[in-house]
């Protein structure tokens, strides 16, 4: 008992367990690797939409950091004004009403003075009329500028150029310089304005031709350092672009400075991204939705820029309509899945090759799914190690470029120190000739590139002057300096000098006697510069005739010397890495690649106030870097960058992609490999059984199976073609059974005998006719021989042939069943265990009386038209024929009244199953046959079928039954 309870227990577990492990493997498992897989395409997906959107925002805050410089946006504002003038047709007119629409939107910003093609001035257009034979000297020389600037020549090739300039500067502004006349002159994108002077109205000047028109352009000083340029791009990019905001901000930002205005939330997150970027972190704010995240630029040293999406991405239609349709996707995989593990166990109306595709289709998939999901992260995982290894690089190069800094400066002052020994302490005669002096400093060019050389001696004579190119302003003070300095060096008494003594000199002789022959730093105010001292005694000479000299670089200049020569001999060997530099007095930006300038300065100016500034993406020029840029500790006057090009890691994820695709494309044509065996070893034999089947549908007994494969299944289509040969010659039995049976209806005065039978298989067991045997008598007869098929339908021909031949020798119902059962006594004697009941039935049709004989058949019954009582003539038994050899059949007599009708039936009826799986036996034929009762017999016995069809749907046995209707 308790075995039992323990092994009960022990099912219950395991059953519960199975369930768990099926739930876990066929639904969690795939579930969470389906939802992984989606996931991931989703996220494709999206960063492909993030990074448009950023694409999207970057474009805008170019256009902003372009414009966020007045003297770029009043070179716009002009170059776009001569291109108008060079199309018109009147272009004074088109010019005059330009300018009135200039002065109305810029009230006070603008003068302009407008000369016609021959130079003089035209007062009608002009603000300054005055002055007009300096203006037209001044609008000439400005024209031999343009000209010279468009055949790539220097200014300085102008004749005259100097005197000219010198005594136009007055006029112009006395802040010009000469190398600012071209700035005007460059394209749209790098042109500018230029400082003229510091005058409120004439702060800066713009110069430029169109349509046989020349104009110089005077703009106040509150324009240029007001955020007009900005005001007006915002505008234009908001009225254009409706979807976006794009506006600026001073620093640190408040409600009240940001242009264009913003709500109170709205403006708190975008204070947040600009504190973020500010906090050197230069990447657009983090957010799972690019559409919602904030881009921030560092416009200038007063102005930040921002760019963000106006709407709100859960109302966006195209992303509501990606996040449903993803979702919706998701669930109806994950429902198909579970449909499909159910029907395994319940199947649905489902071929079997459709579900055998079905299962290897996910069985593909699965792997697939793994495989870009993995993938993906692995590229992910391998991107991020591959771009720190690339920002470390970057790091490297810039700070061992930047440490390098003093041992080329060392290089120098001992290259220096060589080069002075050798040409003026031994051949100090070079100096006093000119020719010799100018190959002097030719050949000093190549050793230190030096910005100014200067040679004095104490008594202040300047040996190169007029020789070596200038760098500082005034040369005269210095070289008097230069030689009081070595006075007091020769003297060896700095005790005499009083408090006359100049800046220059102390610093000379404070430099000469701590940093001779070595580069050293030399700054008053903003003018900072490397020096190089070195005393020279020329062979043979006393101490007082020993010189001074001074070799003096732009500080920046000697820093980029340094940048270029370390690039040049001593960058790592890699032709990826890219350098620039940008100068910080200077704004100048080399050793840059071919690239858009513009997003370099803007690289480069955010990182002056930083340690160090990163950007994993920048794209220029259609090429992405990652750019590392820092402010150089020994080059202070350097902004220093590293550029690696990302194809690296690009070449790197595409590795790894090919190669998932390779494995990918191996599982693919491993399934479809597996797809054609499937086809030919299981697919077509299913096909061909299963049209084997429709042909036994269909009684088409002549198909034979095409044997396509020599496995089980071919095995199996040679089976299935013999059972197709045996019932091909059981269908000639069965038609030829047909024809042993009588017609099922005969008419004899006053009967009329109705016959009907349905059968179990083809061949049934089950045998009746009707005889008539004279004009007044007629033989029924009705046998059921044990079992089916051929055995059955063989009992059943004998019996016809027993009836034929005795028919010949004069019918009686005692003869019929003695020879009945002497042929299967026969039968039974050689061995034979099938057999047969019987009852023979002699009738006359005009009185209704009859003699029955019952050889172990079912008991005929009577049913009572008048009554509707049943009478069941279970007198009449005896043993069945072929029991008993010597038996002699006795015919029991019976009457029939006017409306009676007999039924002789098979066993096949009481044997029928009710719903509850119960035979309904005698009583329930009985019950049957008196409610199908009909008008006549051919309807009665209709109606008895469709009430057992309706009672048992599948038969046990064969159903025959005779009805004989007597009026």
């Amino acid at each position: 008992m308790l075995q039992a309870i323990f092994k009960n227990q022990t099912g219950q577990q395991l059953k519960i367990l199975n369930l768990l492990l099926g739930f876990i493997c066929f639904f969690i498992l795939p579930g969470l690797i389906i939802f992984r897989g989606i996931d991931g395409i989703i996220t494709i997906e999206a960063s492909a939409r993030k990074q448009l959107a950023e694409q999207k925002k970057q474009e805008l805050l170019d256009q902003l950091e372009f414009f966020s410089e007045n003297d770029r946006f009043a070179h716009f504002i002009f170059r776009s004004l001569c291109s108008e003038l060079d199309n018109a047709t009147d272009a004074q007119n088109k010019l005059k009403s330009e300018i009135r629409k200039l002065k109305n939107s810029f009230p006070g910003a603008f003068t302009f003075i407008v000369a016609d093609k021959d130079g003089n001035l035209l007062p009608t257009i002009s603000d300054e009329t005055s002055y007009s034979y300096m203006y037209r000297q001044a609008i000439e020389l400005l024209s031999n500028v343009s000209v010279a600037f468009e055949h790539g020549k220097e200014y300085v090739t102008i004749p005259d150029f100097s005197p000219r300039f010198n005594r136009l500067k007055p006029l112009l502004g006395d802040l010009i310089k000469p190398d600012h006349l071209t700035l005007p002159l460059h394209k749209n994108r790098y042109g500018r304005s230029f400082l003229a002077s510091g005058n409120e109205t004439r702060f800066h000047l713009w110069h430029g031709h169109g349509g046989n028109l020349k104009l110089l352009v005077y703009i106040s000083r509150n324009f240029i350092r007001g955020d007009t340029g900005l005001r007006w791009i915002t505008r234009r990019l908001n009225r254009n672009s409706p979807e976006t905001i794009a506006g600026y901000s001073s620093y640190p930002p408040d409600q009240h400075t940001f242009t264009p205005a913003l709500s109170k939330e709205l403006a708190a997150k975008v204070t947040m991204a600009l504190a973020s970027h500010e906090e050197m972190n230069i990447a657009p704010e983090e957010s799972d939705n690019a559409w919602q995240s904030i881009s921030c630029r560092f416009l200038n040293q007063y102005w930040r820029g921002f760019a963000l999406f106006r709407h709100n991405t859960q109302n966006d239609p195209t992303v509501i309509k990606a996040a449903f349709t993803a979702t919706v996707v998701k669930y109806l995989f994950v429902l198909c899945f579970v449909l499909f593990v159910y029907q395994l166990k319940h199947p649905f109306s489902i071929t079997v090759k459709l579900k055998i595709s079905a299962f290897f289709a996910f069985a593909v998939l699965l792997p697939i799914l793994v495989i870009f999901t993995q993938t993906m992260e692995y590229v992910r995982q391998n991107e991020t190690e591959m771009m720190n290894d690339l920002k470390n690089e970057a790091c490297h190069v810039i700070e061992k470029l930047d440490g390098n800094y003093e041992w080329f400066l060392k290089k120098r002052a001992n290259a220096l120190t060589r080069y002075l020994t050798a040409n003026i302490e031994h051949r100090p005669e070079i100096l006093r000739q000119k020719e010799s002096s100018r190959k002097f400093i030719d050949d000093l060019t190549p050793v230190a590139n030096p910005g100014e050389v200067m040679i004095t001696d104490s008594n202040s004579t300047d040996f190169l002057l007029g020789i070596s190119r200038r760098i500082t302003r005034d040369r005269a003070p210095m070289c008097s300096a230069a030689s009081n300095a070595l006075k007091t060096l020769i003297s060896g008494n700095i005790a005499d000098k009083g408090p006359t003594t100049s800046i220059f000199e102390m610093l000379f002789y404070t430099g000469i006697y701590e940093h001779q022959n070595d580069i050293s730093y030399f700054g008053i105010g903003d003018f900072e510069m490397g020096v190089y001292y070195q005393l020279l005694q020329p062979k043979g000479k006393r101490r007082e005739a020993m010189l001074l000299a001074i070799v003096s670089w732009r500080l920046h200049e000697l820093q980029r010397d340094h940048i270029e020569n370390y690039c040049l001999h001593e960058l790592p060997d890699n032709e990826n890495l890219q350098i620039a530099a940008y100068c910080r007095s200077g704004e100048d930006l080399f050793r840059a690649p071919n690239t858009s300038q513009p997003r370099l300065i803007n690289l480069m100016k955010m990182s002056v106030n930083r340690q160090i500034t990163q950007v994993d993406q920048l794209n220029l020029d259609g090429k992405e870097y990652i750019a590392v840029a820092m402010p150089g500790r020994q080059l202070s006057r350097m902004i220093l960058a590293a550029f690696l090009p990302l194809e690296k890691v690009k070449r790197q994820r595409e590795i790894i992609i090919n190669q998932a695709k390779v494995l990918v494309l191996s599982l693919c044509l491993l399934a479809m490999a597996t797809l054609y065996l499937l086809r030919n070893w299981l697919f077509r034999p299913l096909h061909e059984l299963k049209t084997g089947i429709d042909a036994i549908a269909k009684r088409d007994f002549h198909k034979r199976l095409e044997i396509v494969c020599h496995n089980e299944f071919g095995e199996l289509m040679t089976a299935f073609n013999h059972s197709l040969e045996t019932l091909q010659e059981l269908e000639v039995a069965r038609i030829v059974q047909e024809s042993l049976l009588p017609e099922n209806a005969l008419t004899s005065n006053r009967c009329q005998i109705v016959a009907k039978t349905r059968i179990m298989t083809n061949l049934g067991g089950d045998y009746y006719d009707m005889i008539p045997l004279d004009s007044n008598k007629v033989l029924l007869f009705i046998g059921d021989a044990t079992g089916h098929g051929i055995p059955a339908a063989l009992s059943m021909a004998m019996a016809k042939s027993i009836l034929i031949h005795e028919n010949h020798l004069g019918l009686t119902a005692e003869k019929l069943m003695q020879q009945v059962n002497q042929v299967f006594g026969n039968l039974r004697r050689h061995g034979s265990k099938d057999y047969m009941t019987a009852l023979c039935i002699e009738l006359d049709t005009t009185n209704g009386s009859g003699r029955a004989i019952n050889a172990g058949h079912c008991y005929p019954m009577i049913f009572s038209q008048n009554t509707g009582k049943i009478r069941v003539l279970s007198e009449i038994n005896a043993l069945p024929p072929g029991f008993d050899a010597k038996i002699h059949y006795q015919a029991s007599e019976f009457l029939l009244q006017p409306g009676d009708r007999l039924f002789l039936f098979t066993d096949g009826f009481v044997e029928c199953q009710n719903s509850s799986g119960q035979q309904i036996g005698f009583d329930g034929l009985a019950e049957i046959i008196s409610a199908a009762d009909g008008q006549t017999a051919d309807s009665h016995i209709a109606n008895i079928f469709q009430r057992l069809e309706r009672l048992s749907a599948q038969l046990q046995d064969d159903c025959t039954m005779i009805v004989l209707s007597f009026q």
